[in-house]
């Protein structure tokens, strides 16, 4: 509808609203005169607002659908059938649709959710709308979009269509009832987006997303529905006929709508990323941005197009992640389309990248992201940086919840930001003399002087201690990790903070060989997990995680013992998060890398039929780790490009080069794009391709991969590391039965 004409439809629903129910049919006549589309337009419009179409209007579910219609009852299909399919039970009425659950009653079972057209609205633009979402629908097929079945006529000439059967919740119902964390439903939106996303990439635009229209399955797994007011982008499939027009707010649900909606304008992906940004900003805070002070257009206009919602973290706890989530939010909530997200799929990126502790578009440049500019001039360091903008840069709210300070205890608080933040007023952690490790040399000349400005306060210091003794440790700066840890303990941390530095103090041990003190300070992180966090929480997942790798680890193989732990921390993430979730495929890989390491163990002991059996195991369970990493992180991530290189490795062990190379040359290629060419990461990954060129007979091949991998790894690792001296030793076989196939030998090569 052009612009005009809309402001035209406005001013006169609304002097059509101002008066009495009686005498609206006359005003609407004498307005309208002989034009029949303004006409039906005003009093589809009145009819909203009188209720018959209302819950075209709502955004929850429940208002969304009508009650049931009992069999018998005027209207009700119940005993139809619908093609193989028989209406065995109404499920709910939508704006111009009933919904019954459908049998197969042919050759097999099949359940479907059968959406037949209502009687009264199987005419004219609704029913081209109908038969729209039809054709949509057989366009797109993805995991989060619900799927169409079959589609035909009734008996009474009614079309319909069978739509794959959603045993699921809305999307806010599903996350309140399981008490999901902040990170736990953004993982969630982050599937509803790669639908969405799906469906751009196909020239569909939703129009109207909003929890309703999403149901998540007991399994975790969010399922878009209701195309029924998708618009097509394809211009050869717009021109198949005339533009459909449908009164603009039973278009759309105005709590989800953009601007530019309600405003009666053109409709694009835009739209789509502001709505997606409404979802997001009700799942995390439980509340909605904007409240209409009526239902009138007039109001719903000013408040979408002119009230500005406050930053979510205002209205909901958001955690650490709250800087970054405000500023994600409300970009994708701007006013003006082309100031938002450019696509949904840069709005996921930023999403994960909150998620990860990387630096997210939607914030400006400040001190506090030193780290991501130092990203972007220098990728080789990304995970360094990633490591320090989670736990000392990224702002004080991810500080103080490394720290494990509580709210409330505002004193401590502030005392270890104003330490944290001394550290980088005096200087910056990514510039050093060359040679030097930047952040290792800052950290190391900055720390005493910060922990020894809190002498007077060792509660304090303690808490400090212990953020930096978290980051030694991810910098395997051991000696000087194990101190810090050491000093937190006998300074007094909080509980919640005590199990914490016993998980670090745990790792530092382990690495340096001492398996028995590593499995009795994690087994007291257990202990103290479940006692101040309860017994399924993510802190008793860390611990159980801790000491299964202390169990793989140990030489004498207490395979059962790792096993049993890891599959206990399994359970309790499948609970918490859900099956399909980036938290399960972690523990699942981790079960896919034990039995790798039995096998190997079974193979060097002559135990072939058993190795066997735990390779084929691993084989699956690195299968299903890559599935739920897929899904979790439709763009691509590190523990996906991992996952894929694990099971390439397990591949190669079993002779299966083929299979191999496309899982390792998936993986260095995530790796390249999300790491950077430097990384040590990536290091490894030109490191197992050179494995399969060797064993493939390619040995120049091998060669070059392999003096790929040490070229990354030398100057970042240093020489005497032991991936450096594998890489040069596998550089130097390569080399050897290179110049041996070509007929020459390295004295000869070299002139000697």
């Amino acid at each position: 509808m052009e612009r005009d004409r809309w402001e035209r439809v406005k001013e006169l629903f609304a002097e059509a609203e101002a008066l009495p129910a009686e005498e609206r049919g006359a005003f609407v006549a004498a307005a309208s005169g002989e034009d029949d589309e303004l006409r039906e337009e005003l009093l589809s419009l009145l009819d909203a607002h009188r209720g018959v179409a209302v819950r075209a209007l709502d955004a929850d579910a429940a208002a969304y659908f009508s009650g049931p219609l009992e069999p018998g009852a005027e209207g009700s299909l119940v005993g139809e059938r619908a093609g193989p399919f028989q209406l065995e039970r109404h499920l709910a009425s939508g704006g111009m649709g009933e919904v019954y659950l459908g049998q197969r009653v042919d050759d097999f079972e099949q359940t479907v959710a059968v959406k037949v057209i209502r009687p009264g609205f199987d005419t004219g633009s609704l029913l081209q709308r109908f038969l729209s979402e039809r054709q949509t629908l057989a366009g797109l097929e993805h995991r989060n979009i619900a799927k169409l079945v079959d589609g035909g006529r009734l008996a009474n000439g009614s079309p319909w269509l069978a739509m794959e059967y959603i045993d699921g919740h809305p999307l806010t119902r599903w996350t309140e009832e399981r008490d999901l964390d902040t990170a736990g439903r953004v993982r969630l939106f982050l599937q509803v987006c790669a639908g969405v996303d799906y469906a751009h990439r196909r020239l569909v635009v939703h129009r109207d997303l909003k929890p309703a229209n999403v149901l998540v399955t007991a399994d975790g797994t969010p399922k878009l529905l209701d195309f029924g007011i998708a618009k097509i982008l394809d211009p050869e499939a717009s021109a198949a006929g005339p533009e459909l027009t449908v009164a603009p707010l039973l278009a759309m649900t105005p709590e989800y709508a953009s601007p530019e909606q309600v405003r009666g304008e053109t409709v694009t992906t835009a739209s789509d990323v502001y709505s997606l940004g409404v979802m997001l900003y009700r799942l995390i805070t439980g509340v909605q941005p904007y409240e209409f002070p009526t239902r009138a257009i007039r109001d719903i206009e000013r408040t979408v197009c002119d009230d500005e919602p406050a930053p979510p973290s205002r209205v909901g706890e958001l955690g650490r992640w709250a800087a970054d989530l405000d500023a994600i939010v409300l970009m994708a909530l701007r006013k003006e389309p082309e100031r938002r997200y450019p696509s949904v799929g840069a709005f996921a990126d930023d999403l994960s990248r909150c998620l990860d502790g990387l630096p997210v578009l939607a914030r400006p440049a400040s001190w506090r992201y030193r780290t991501g500019k130092f990203a972007r001039r220098h990728r080789a360091g990304v995970a360094a940086a990633a490591l320090v903008s989670a736990a000392a840069v990224a702002g004080l709210a991810g500080i103080l919840w490394q720290a494990g300070i509580a709210r409330g205890e505002a004193e401590t608080s502030g005392r270890v930001a104003e330490a944290m933040i001394s550290l980088f007023q005096e200087g910056d952690p990514w510039e050093s003399d060359p040679g030097d490790t930047p952040v290792r040399v800052f950290l190391e000349r900055n720390g005493a002087q910060a922990l020894a400005g809190l002498e007077d306060d060792p509660r304090v210091q303690a808490e400090l201690s212990a953020v930096l003794g978290e980051v030694y440790t991810r910098l395997e700066i051991n000696d000087g990790a194990r101190q810090l840890l050491e000093q937190a303990l006998g300074r007094g941390v909080k509980p919640e903070t005590e199990a914490e530095v016993l998980h670090w103090l745990g790792i530092v041990s382990r690495r340096q060989g001492d398996l028995a003190g590593a499995e009795r300070l994690h087994r007291q992180e257990l202990a103290l997990s479940q006692r101040v966090r309860g017994r399924e929480s993510r802190e008793v997942v860390h611990a159980l995680n801790a000491l299964g790798t202390v169990f793989a680890k140990s030489p004498e193989g207490r395979w059962e013992e790792a096993e049993s732990v890891w599959s206990e921390a399994m359970e309790i993430r499948e609970r918490l998060f859900g099956p399909a979730s980036a938290e399960v495929a972690e523990s699942v890989g981790n079960l896919a890398f034990l039995r790798f390491s039995r096998g190997v163990a079974g193979r060097e002991a002559g135990e072939e039929g058993a190795a066997q059996a735990h390779f084929d195991q691993a084989v699956q369970l690195f299968e299903r780790a890559i599935a739920a990493y897929a899904a979790a992180y439709p763009a691509g991530h590190p523990d996906l490009a991992t996952a894929l290189n694990n099971l390439g490795m397990v591949k190669l062990r079993l002779d299966a080069a083929d299979e191999a190379r496309p899982l390792i040359q998936a993986a260095l290629e995530m790796r390249l794009e999300l790491l950077g060419e430097d990384h040590p990461h990536v290091a490894i990954s030109w490191n197992n391709l050179g494995l399969i060129l060797y064993q493939e007979g390619d040995f120049a091949g091998a060669a070059k991969a392999f003096g790929q991998a040490l070229a990354i790894a030398e100057p970042r690792l240093g020489g005497s590391a032991a991936e450096v001296s594998q890489y040069r030793d596998n550089l130097a076989a390569a080399v050897a039965d290179s110049q041996e196939e070509a007929g020459s030998t390295p004295e000869a090569a070299a002139g000697g």
